[in-house]
C-alpha cells in the first residue's frame, strides 16, 4: 500500500529525491532502470551451511535439510537462497517463507514492476571492514520501534529495539576467541537509544533517509539475491 523509492548512481549516491506512493507509481517511475527491491529484515532468516564440494545448485538441494533443525516451518514451505561460497565450503543462506515470496512477486506483477534483485534490508546496510586482524565492525539502523543489524559477513537480524542489546550480546559471544566487535549505529530519530553490550565501542550517526543508507550498502557490500531457484 505504501512504498519508498529513489534513483542512485553506481557508487550508491542518490541522484533523486526520495518519493513515496503506491507500488504502481514506483514501477512507472523506475521503468527501464535496474530495480532492487528491499524487503523487511524480519521476514528473512540469515544462516550458514557447510556443503563440501559441488556447485551452488547442488548446495541448494542439500542446504534445506542441513538447516532443518534450526527452522520452525517445514522446509517445503520455505525458499532458500545462497550467497557466494566462502572458505571451508561455507555458504551464506537466506531463508524466507514461500508464501511471502509469492505475495511479493504477485504484488510486483500486478504493479508492473520487474525487480532484478530482492534483498533483505539486513544485507542492504553498509558493511565496514576493519583492517586489523580479529576486529569487526557491525552496522545498525534503528528507529523508535525496530533495530536492523548487519553483523560480519552475511549475518544479521531484525528485532524490536528493546531486544537488540540482548541479541548483540549473544552475537558477540559467538565471535572467535580474542576477537572484538564495535558498531556504527544510524538513527532515524535523535531520541532513539540503541541498547548495546557493555564495553562495546559504538559510533552514532544520523540517518535522514533509509534509502540513502540502503543504496550505499547495495553499492559496496556483498548480499544475497532472493530471486533464485523457483523464483
Amino acid at each position: 500500500d505504501h512504498v519508498l523509492w529513489a534513483v542512485a548512481d553506481e557508487r550508491g549516491a542518490l541522484t533523486s529525491e526520495v518519493s513515496s506512493g503506491t507500488l504502481e507509481q514506483a514501477a512507472n517511475e523506475v521503468e527501464g532502470r535496474r530495480a532492487t527491491l528491499v524487503v523487511p529484515g524480519n521476514d528473512v532468516l540469515l544462516a550458514e551451511a557447510i556443503v563440501p564440494g559441488g556447485s551452488a545448485s547442488r548446495a541448494l538441494q542439500a542446504i534445506p535439510f542441513q538447516l532443518e533443525d534450526q527452522l520452525a516451518d517445514d522446509v517445503d514451505l520455505l525458499h532458500f537462497a545462497v550467497g557466494a561460497k566462502g572458505k571451508s565450503d561455507n555458504y551464506p543462506v537466506a531463508v524466507v517463507g514461500r508464501a511471502t515470496m509469492d505475495m511479493v512477486n504477485e504484488h510486483c506483477a500486478q504493479a508492473g514492476l520487474r525487480p532484478s534483485e530482492i534483498v533483505p534490508e539486513t544485507l542492504a546496510l553498509p558493511k565496514f571492514d576493519s583492517e586489523e586482524m580479529g576486529d569487526t565492525t557491525w552496522t545498525a539502523l534503528v528507529d523508535s520501534e525496530n533495530a536492523v543489524v548487519r553483523l560480519n559477513g552475511y549475518k544479521g537480524f531484525s528485532t524490536d529495539t528493546s531486544m537488540a542489546g540482548i541479541m548483540l550480546d549473544g552475537a558477540r559471544q559467538d565471535l572467535p576467541e580474542d576477537s572484538t566487535a564495535s558498531m556504527v549505529v544510524y538513527r532515524t530519530d535523535s531520541h532513539t537509544i540503541m541498547p548495546a553490550p557493555e564495553n562495546m565501542d559504538v559510533e552514532t550517526r544520523a540517518c535522514e533517509s533509509r534509502l540513502s543508507l540502503y543504496a550505499s550498502g547495495l553499492a559496496s557490500a556483498p548480499r544475497i539475491n532472493l530471486l533464485q531457484g523457483d523464483y
